[in-house]
């Protein structure tokens, strides 16, 4: 997750695009009880 993260930063700072949310499971962790997923969805403007 960290890795990911971390090149998600990295392409908003090279204006490869813009700001980004993550959903999804991983976003649905902020609401809900803790559980393990290996997947995120990350969403972008076009």
């Amino acid at each position: 997750m960290e890795a990911t993260l971390r090149v998600l930063n990295e392409l908003e700072r090279n204006g490869v695009i813009s700001r980004y949310a993550i959903g999804g499971a991983v976003g649905a962790i902020f609401y809900m009880e803790p559980f393990l997923t290996y997947d995120l969805d990350i969403s972008a403007p076009c």
